[in-house]
């Protein structure tokens, strides 16, 4: 089924008031930064979004899940691969 909006807000208020998340040592402008970013990769991303499948917040979730999945997760994956690479 489909996350509703409260649901993500909750998870999201929680990894927040997390005191082991990444984003409590994260500096404010730091956090800024990649939230910028992920705001332009939705953008391209949706531009790229074959709009008629973006009917409901399922099919949107769906959408949202594989375009990570296809696109951003082994892009990342790559990056931090090549970066654990360099340390050795």
């Amino acid at each position: 089924g489909s996350i509703h909006f409260w649901k993500i807000y909750k998870i999201r208020e929680n990894v927040k008031g997390d005191k082991k998340s990444a984003s409590t040592t994260m500096s404010q402008d730091r956090e800024e930064q990649i939230k910028a970013c992920v705001r332009e990769l939705a953008k391209l991303l949706y531009e790229e979004a074959d709009k008629s499948q973006l009917t409901d917040l399922e099919s949107i979730e769906k959408k949202v899940r594989s375009q990570i999945l296809e696109r951003v997760s082994p892009e990342i994956a790559l990056f931090l691969s090549n970066k654990k690479q360099g340390q050795k």
